[in-house]
């Protein structure tokens, strides 16, 4: 998503799954990125390229995991509205340490509400 400018201020990346997931079935997809620059936060703009990810990733897979920190509980919110679980701790290493991430499964397919 652009602003007026020309500004990328929020995108999205979606693809087969890479998470470490326990016996992970075939067909299974991820929502790999989902950001919004904080100034842009609470404008609709992550719900709409949610909602276009899912759709996108439903069409092309049978199970959808995602990533989130363990810390952003706004997120985690959202993708619960969206019928996603906790099924998974794990540490995310970014750079040098590793950030607590919890694997979510969307256990059914819901839209946000």
């Amino acid at each position: 998503v652009e602003d007026e400018t020309g500004t990328a201020v929020a995108f999205a990346v979606a693809g087969p799954c890479l998470l470490p997931v326990d016996e992970m079935p075939d067909g299974s997809g991820e929502l790999t990125r989902l950001y919004v620059l904080q100034a842009h936060q609470g404008a609709g703009l992550g719900v709409m390229l949610l909602e276009q990810a899912l759709a996108w990733l439903h069409a092309n897979f049978r199970e959808i995991y995602l990533s989130v920190y363990a810390d952003n509980l706004g997120a985690q919110r959202l993708y619960s509205r969206y019928g996603f679980e906790i099924i998974k701790e794990y540490k995310d290493m970014v750079g040098n340490h590793a950030d607590p991430e919890f694997i979510m499964h969307q256990v059914e397919r819901k839209t946000g509400a």
